[in-house]
């Protein structure tokens, strides 16, 4: 075949092996077996948190059985072998899909629909940027294009995924779960709003579907 005009455009891609499913009476492993798995550990978790993190019926489940699923594929570099583990990534602690759902449900229900007045941004007291745990999560963000661009390069979904958990990580050193009227706050209304898009970005370059599951 003549296509010398695309050959050169080609890439050969190279993926690890897929270990932990055996295959089933020797005729492979569906996708609906290991989802199955996945979401029947998710499903665990959500009856054992009791609406504490994650609200809603089947939807919310399939949703985040997926992202659970997806989240630890794409978090292994391509040449690394990928272990399937349900249990392990049904939680939302730790480094794993539920818990990037997690905080973007998180950052949604803290902005409780309140929009950044961009007008009274020049004029903002940014005195809390002065202290190095926001001034961590300011570089970070900042680091975002580069991110996106070293993971398109390098056709590496890990790259994407280790910013999106070490953002979240960071995240959590500033939080603050009682405090109220941010629409009062511009400033603290624009640094959650700057990390929820972020978030939102970066999920769904790689195929995540971010949504507020509460």
């Amino acid at each position: 075949m003549d296509h010398s005009d695309l050959a050169h455009r080609l890439r050969h891609v190279s993926f690890g092996k897929v270990q932990g499913f055996g295959p089933k009476h020797g005729t492979g492993v569906l996708l609906s077996d290991i989802f199955g798995q996945y979401r029947a550990a998710v499903q665990k978790f959500l009856e054992a948190d009791e609406g504490k993190k994650f609200q809603g019926g089947e939807s919310v489940l399939d949703n985040l059985s997926a992202t659970a699923l997806m989240a630890q594929d794409l978090s292994i570099k391509r040449h690394g072998n990928l272990t399937f583990d349900a249990i392990k990534t049904a939680t939302a602690d730790g480094y794993t899909g539920l818990s990037l759902q997690h905080w973007f449900t998180k950052l949604c229900l803290k902005r409780n629909g309140a929009t950044v007045n961009r007008g009274g941004l020049e004029g903002a007291d940014y005195s809390m940027f002065e202290e190095e745990e926001y001034a961590d999560v300011l570089r970070l963000l900042a680091q975002f294009p580069g991110i996106v661009k070293s993971s398109f390069r390098s056709l590496e979904s890990s790259t994407i995924l280790a910013y999106l958990f070490h953002l979240t990580h960071l995240l959590s050193a500033v939080w603050n779960e009682e405090e109220d009227d941010l629409d009062q706050n511009l400033t603290q209304l624009a640094f959650y709003e700057i990390i929820r898009q972020v978030m939102e970005n970066g999920m769904q370059i790689v195929g995540l579907a971010p949504s507020v599951l509460a």
